[in-house]
């Protein structure tokens, strides 16, 4: 049979924690890296995103940049091939 925890004396029955474990880590003195990078990605986060491109400035972009690689392939190959 198992004991339960009223029956053990004081000294061998467990003590109660008043106070979750992750909150000792705020009480201390000491400032933590994991604890300032949260703190950078909330605030990074909370600021006011960038507006996105419309459809015609992400076309124009795409076209531009397949444009320009593909004539440096070509240009590319009929320098080497001669």
């Amino acid at each position: 049979m198992v004991p339960k925890l009223k029956d053990l004396p004081a000294d061998l029955a467990p003590r109660r924690r008043t106070r979750p474990r992750l909150m000792r880590g705020y009480e201390t003195g000491i400032e933590s890296p994991a604890l300032r990078l949260q703190q950078d990605v909330a605030q990074a986060m909370s600021e006011t995103r960038p507006q996105k491109w419309s459809a015609r400035q992400t076309l124009a972009f795409a076209a531009v940049s397949n444009g320009a690689f593909w004539l440096a392939a070509f240009l590319g190959a009929k320098a080497l091939l001669g």
